[in-house]
């Protein structure tokens, strides 16, 4: 079932989306903050490219979305998102991963 990425977007938590990352390759948990993963293996599917091209990515790329739909930050260094997420914000790594699964488009 297609969905808009604005709805991954709905709510007060932040949102990280890797694009074409490689497999395993998977950020530290952390509370509010959602991770889905575009490509082959991840759980969202770009056909159209809408996602690459509006915010530029390339394979390996992360994005990082505030809460207000802002981009907070996008790299290929998840060493910056644990940093970012951690000096800025004070949200901590979690004992536990949690990654949210939306369907395929």
């Amino acid at each position: 079932m297609p969905t808009r990425l604005f709805s991954l977007f709905k709510g007060t938590h932040w949102t990280l989306i890797g694009y074409d990352v490689p497999a395993g390759d998977a950020p530290t948990a952390r509370r509010d903050v959602h991770v889905h993963t575009i490509g082959e293996r991840g759980d969202i599917v770009d056909t159209g490219g809408h996602v690459r091209d509006g915010y530029g990515l390339t394979p390996g790329q992360w994005v990082l979305v505030r809460p207000d739909g802002y981009v907070a930050a996008v790299t290929a260094d998840l060493n910056v998102i644990d940093a970012y997420l951690e000096t800025h914000l004070n949200i901590s790594a979690s004992a536990s991963p949690r990654q949210e699964v939306i369907p395929a488009a």
